[in-house]
Order: structure tokens, then C-alpha cells, then sequence
């Protein structure tokens, strides 16, 4: 069985990657970007939520091809939600700039005002994983 962050074909890749953005009733509207090279691409962009909450989204993702056919999957990625007016509330990123940590996925708080760090190993989230996160900020209710 497939896991969360395994390659998947180019096409379900992006298709994943925008189907996100299109679907989720949190989002109000975006203007993801997708380039592509043969060896790899990136998708991003902004997506703009309910609660005047903006997601800065970049997504690099390396392409390989096996048995004539188109495989991606994330290699670097950074996730930063903030509000309308810049105030940050989040950010997933793997910038690898934290060596105590044994994986370089991590996640920035700054929810309390401070930039509060946190490891999140090889389970990090995906887009749509973020996006409920911040929901549930905005909607705790639902």
C-alpha cells in the first residue's frame, strides 16, 4: 500500500495538488502555479481561506520515470499561513536548519506570538492536512 508521501504519476500528482485547492470549502480562492521541467517542477502560489487567512504555498517536486512512465513526489516544500495584513499563524517547511532534529520537517507556531518550533518527522503534512489545521483554527466548531 501506498504511503502518504510515496512518488505517485505526474498526472495524480498535480491533479492531488490542485484538486486541494479547488475542493476544500475553507478555500475561497487561489493562484497555485505549476512549472514543469523534465526532471522535476514546482507548484506554487497563494490560497487565499475564510478568516482572511493566506497560505503561501511552494512545492518542489522531483520527476522520475520508470518504465516509460512519469513519477513526482515532494522533495522541499514550505506551507506559511498568515493573515491578510502578514501576521503569521504557521509554517511547515523541511528547510534543513535544525540539527538537532533527525529529519528536517518541522512546523514554526506563531499562534502565541513567538516563533515556536516543532519537529514533525517523515509523517509531515500534507497541503490538505494544513489547510484543516487552520480550518479548525478558524471553525472549531465543524
Amino acid at each position: 500500500m501506498a504511503q502518504r508521501h510515496d512518488p505517485r504519476s505526474l498526472e495524480e500528482y498535480l491533479q492531488i495538488a490542485l484538486s486541494v485547492a479547488d475542493d476544500d470549502p475553507f478555500v475561497v480562492d487561489h493562484n497555485l502555479n505549476i512549472e514543469i521541467s523534465p526532471e522535476g517542477g514546482l507548484i506554487s502560489g497563494e490560497i487565499s481561506c475564510h478568516g482572511d487567512i493566506v497560505v503561501d504555498v511552494d512545492k518542489y517536486f522531483k520527476i522520475t520515470t520508470v518504465g516509460g512512465e512519469k513519477f513526482a513526489h515532494t522533495v522541499k516544500y514550505s506551507y506559511h499561513a498568515r493573515y491578510q495584513g502578514g501576521t503569521s499563524i504557521l509554517r511547515y517547511d523541511n528547510a534543513k536548519h535544525h540539527d538537532a532534529h533527525p529529519t528536517p520537517h518541522h512546523k514554526h507556531d506563531f499562534t502565541k506570538g513567538l516563533d515556536v518550533l516543532a519537529h514533525v518527522g517523515d509523517d509531515w503534512p500534507l497541503l490538505s492536512d494544513v489547510l484543516s489545521e487552520l480550518r479548525d483554527l478558524v471553525w472549531p466548531e465543524r
